[in-house]
């Protein structure tokens, strides 16, 4: 049996990481099948022995521990840039931050539940007052920043009024067009071929 993958029996990255090391599958025929379904989803790095799971836009997210869940949640709801988000954008913001483990969605919303703050203020319109937050992203092209400048006086040449501009957070690189008018048509075709088609889905 291996006994140097770093990981804790109970650890439920074990038999992800059992198999990609070592070949071996659970012996319980049902977890057997189920992990070697999931691992392709997943790749263990053996040089810092961390185990990835893929997410659907190909990055890899870092599998934690319990106890590494636990302080993830609680550094994402409550820590420096938290902002006491309920359970799915929690969830949300987790992923963003690069983790992954398999009840995060779970324990994301009952943590959100279990919040003081969160639960003395859930009949009021407004939450805690808190600290603003910087829009953190991680990688280019991860969030974008987007916003409408006028109606400017006087107009161009060709009737334009309004400036549509998007801001890229991770490398400040900006699009903009000018518009003669506020459309939602225009706006959704904007995102489409200045920002989609470019630089893929945020």
């Amino acid at each position: 049996m291996p006994t140097n993958t770093g990981v804790n029996v109970r650890d439920w990255r074990f038999p992800f990481i059992d198999f990609a090391v070592y070949g071996i599958l659970p012996e319980d025929p049902k977890e057997a099948v189920s992990v070697r379904r999931r691992s392709l989803r997943f790749y263990y790095d053996t040089a810092t022995k961390t185990l990835y799971r893929r997410s659907f836009d190909g990055l890899l997210l870092r599998c934690l521990s319990n106890e590494e869940a636990a302080e993830a949640l609680r550094e994402a709801h409550d820590g420096t840039c938290g902002a006491h988000q309920p359970g799915p954008k929690l969830q949300d913001r987790l992923r963003r931050m690069g983790y992954y483990w398999p009840t995060m969605a779970t324990d994301a919303v009952e943590y959100a539940k279990k919040c003081h703050a969160c639960q003395l203020h859930a009949d009021f319109i407004h939450t805690p007052s808190e600290p603003l937050h910087p829009t953190v992203a991680s990688w280019p092209f991860e969030a974008w920043g987007m916003d409408i400048v006028g109606p400017i006086t006087p107009p161009s040449s060709r009737g334009h009024r309004f400036i549509l501009a998007i801001t890229d957070y991770f490398s400040k690189w900006a699009e903009a067009v000018p518009l003669a008018e506020v459309k939602s048509s225009r706006v959704v075709s904007f995102i489409k071929h200045h920002v989609i088609y470019r630089f893929g889905v945020p």
